[in-house]
């Protein structure tokens, strides 16, 4: 089941292990990539766009008036000009194309086909909280020939699918893999309340509607997606803990 997002923050913590684990924590927002935007604006600044202005040279001794000379730096002109024109040119596609700063691919699950045979979970290393006797459904996912991306990463896992039990409780689990984001799983950068625990930064809601829980952080090249079924803080806690410690 994808995340369906509410709005809805985590309530204050009653339990005094939990606030032991999870302590408040503000993220300080990065600034964005510098190589982004840095020819752009090389091209762009006052010194880059100056273009020489053709001076009055007298003529030399013998010749037939000073267009010579002018004419040549009227060129030198134009060409510096014609050179700034294609470093913004350049800047732009760059910004464009190129993925920088950790961009990822942005995909939707129509883009996305089963791969076959994987339907029985095996111990994944990064997957040390789950338990294969409590799997009941898993799956890995690649890039169908319908994406534009296909030839590119054709064969890539692009996203894994886990449903386990975890002290009596079902949870769902999408794991992502370095270079992509599902649009389906976006609703998860909304959350607001985050906690810091060990090496991890949780970000953590709970839904009164669904009675859901969804937790979301991100460990080596992954991105981890849970929906755990009860907003009990205890069983939530217990479900935590267990992922947090594992690692």
């Amino acid at each position: 089941m994808l995340f369906r997002q509410k709005g809805c923050a985590m309530k204050e913590r009653k339990d005094e292990r939990i606030g032991e684990l999870f302590r408040s924590y503000t993220e300080q927002a990065k600034l964005p990539d510098e190589r982004v935007t840095a020819a752009a604006k090389r091209a762009l600044s006052p010194a880059a766009q100056a273009v020489p202005v053709a001076e009055a040279v007298p003529a030399a001794a013998g010749a037939g008036g000073g267009g010579g000379m002018r004419g040549r730096r009227a060129k030198i002109g134009i060409s510096v000009a014609g050179a700034v024109c294609l470093l913004i040119v350049l800047a732009l596609l760059l910004w464009l194309l190129v993925p920088w700063g950790g961009s990822k691919v942005s995909l939707d699950f129509s883009q996305l086909n089963k791969v076959p045979g994987t339907t029985s979970f095996e111990g994944k290393s990064f997957l040390p909280f789950v338990q294969s006797d409590a799997v009941s459904e898993y799956d890995e996912y690649g890039l169908g020939e319908q994406s534009p991306y296909y030839e590119e990463y054709e064969g890539d896992i692009i996203l894994y699918y886990v449903q386990y039990v975890s002290f009596g409780v079902i949870v769902d689990l999408y794991i992502e893999t370095d270079g992509f984001s599902l649009e389906e799983l976006g609703g998860y950068q909304n959350i607001e309340d985050n906690y810091e625990a060990q090496e991890l930064l949780l970000y953590i809601a709970a839904d009164e509607e669904t009675g859901h829980t969804y937790a979301f952080f991100e460990y080596d090249v992954y991105s981890y997606y849970f929906e755990i079924y009860t907003v009990d803080e205890q069983i939530v806690y217990s479900v935590l803990e267990e992922i947090v410690y594992s690692f």
